[in-house]
């Protein structure tokens, strides 16, 4: 039997035993042969009813009997569960929440490929980084070093001296063509 099969014949099982006269019990044989024998032995059966219990045990009674095995009636919740759905319906949620998780289990995989992938380029961009850092480090203060020796040596060692006479007939060179310029402008 598949899960589904099986849900829906463990809700026949409910609505038989919900269907059932008040205090009226069944041992899994009485069970197995009310139902029809709609599974292969009275073993199958105690397996489903099994299962049964463990899913949802509280809305059926099961008593041990020495005599009889175990003895199944319905109680005040059996027909809560026959009315919500009963067994299929619990398959059904059962079958979406494992579906969720396995959604979620996907996604965190997904995101740890990623995170994987993301860590392994940030390494390298940190060998790289250390490979490049001392280099280009020595680079950089050998050329601040040279150029405060320029500045340095402009300004404690001046190349040209300029004198004040030199200096007056540049200005006045410089003076002379600027004269007719200032006259067209006006």
């Amino acid at each position: 039997m598949k899960d589904l099969e099986r849900a829906e014949f463990k809700d026949r099982v409910l609505k038989f035993l919900n269907e059932a006269r008040r205090n009226m019990s069944f041992d899994s044989e009485n069970l197995y042969s009310q139902l029809g024998k709609p599974v292969p032995s009275v073993k199958h059966l105690q397996e489903i009813l099994e299962e049964m219990h463990s899913e949802a045990g509280r809305y059926f009674s099961r008593e041990f009997n020495n005599i009889y095995g175990f003895i199944y009636e319905r109680n005040e919740f059996t027909h809560e569960l026959v009315d919500k759905g009963g067994f299929v319906e619990l398959f059904k949620e059962r079958l979406v929440r494992q579906q969720a998780l396995l959604r979620q289990q996907e996604e965190e995989a997904a995101n740890q490929e990623i995170e994987r992938r993301k860590n392994k380029y940030q390494a390298k961009l940190a060998r790289w980084q250390v490979k490049t850092f001392w280099p280009l480090f020595f680079l950089g203060i050998i050329g601040g070093g040279f150029s405060i020796y320029q500045i340095a040596d402009k300004i404690l060692n001046p190349k040209e001296v300029v004198t004040m006479e030199e200096f007056l007939q540049l200005k006045e060179r410089i003076k002379k063509p600027a004269e007719p310029l200032k006259d067209t402008i006006k």
